[in-house]
């Protein structure tokens, strides 16, 4: 009802990004998390009572306002990506800290969840009751929202952590590493242990440098590796403080991962471009020679052939040079 009345104002609408994907059960795309974030948000909220004051909805209308704020709110803290407090004023996205006001939204959170029923009809004997019933979605909200304090527990606890950003506990990083994992290589779908070891390790060398693929169902995360292959690689060894132990020590690794010399150029291929002009040029020749035995009216067929075969050996020889 509050798309149909928003709708109706034409291009002056208050919800634009709101569309039929959003509310035609037959449209609704349910691998799109956004489209449920959108619905649930502050600016539903903020248009239902709107349009609920200047009469273009019933009062009823006005009864999803709190649950709306409620699920928008939830979803910033579990969403929270900056160390600052968002510039439009979403002090849920801000990271989680002891004094945050996220441990109170959480807790009223799973209170009303816990509270939250569906009515569903079922058949008994012939006849339709109505039942209610729960959904497996509320219910894994609520074991994200525990989840989350218990992570907070952990690192506030146990490593002293002063904050925490919510995101990078998301499924969105997950998938985008392993996305990077299936990219490495131009088409890595299925590895194996020994190709995913090798993915690995060069995407930590790389730092997580592949690229966010575009029109991907998850959003682009900011992580990166907390230190690089390289970095463990040229670590120095601090020595301690004894007289007997020099102050220069020699950096100890793994000498499987040590190169002492340099890699050679992969030869292979160098013998495929090499086939290839090889190939091209042969097919040129070929022609070239059908050509002056076909054409015999400008110059003699002599001449003609001569001018081939002097282009064989010109073509020879640059494949020669290539080659060499």
């Amino acid at each position: 009802m509050i798309y149909a009345a928003d709708k109706s104002y034409g291009e002056l609408r208050l919800l634009d990004k709101i569309t039929e994907e959003h509310v035609n059960p037959e449209k609704i795309n349910k691998m799109r998390v956004k489209h449920a974030t959108q619905i649930f948000s502050h600016s539903m909220a903020v248009v239902a009572e709107h349009l609920t004051a200047r009469g273009a909805l019933p009062e009823d209308c006005r009864q999803i306002i709190d649950i709306t704020l409620l699920l928008d709110n939830l979803f910033d803290t579990l969403n929270g990506s900056t160390l600052t407090i968002s510039p439009n004023g979403k002090i849920y996205k801000g990271p989680v800290k002891q004094s945050s006001p996220h441990h109170h939204l959480w807790k009223k959170a799973k209170e009303v969840l816990k509270t939250v029923k569906f009515i569903k009809k079922v058949n008994v004997a012939d006849k339709i009751h109505k039942a209610e019933t729960t959904v497996p979605s509320v219910t894994n909200f609520i074991k994200t929202i525990e989840g989350m304090e218990a992570l907070w527990e952990l690192l506030s606890g146990k490593y002293k952590l002063d904050a925490m950003l919510t995101r990078h506990f998301n499924q969105d990083p997950l998938e985008n590493f392993f996305g990077n994992i299936r990219s490495y290589g131009a088409r890595n779908v299925a590895p194996n242990s020994v190709a995913f070891e090798g993915a690995y390790k060069a995407l930590m060398l790389n730092n997580y440098s592949t690229p966010h693929s575009r029109g991907a169902n998850c959003e682009e995360d900011v992580n990166e590796c907390l230190q690089t292959l390289e970095f463990f690689i040229k670590e120095k060894i601090e020595a301690p403080e004894s007289p007997d132990v020099s102050e220069e020590q020699e950096i100890h690794f793994n000498k499987e991962i040590c190169l002492e010399q340099p890699i050679e150029a992969d030869s292979g291929q160098r013998n495929y471009v090499c086939g290839w002009v090889l190939k091209k040029s042969t097919s040129r020749c070929n022609t070239l020679g059908r050509r002056a035995l076909d054409d015999e009216n400008d110059i003699s067929s002599d001449s003609k052939m001569a001018k081939g075969g002097g282009e064989r050996r010109s073509l020879t020889s640059s494949l020669a040079s290539l080659t060499a």
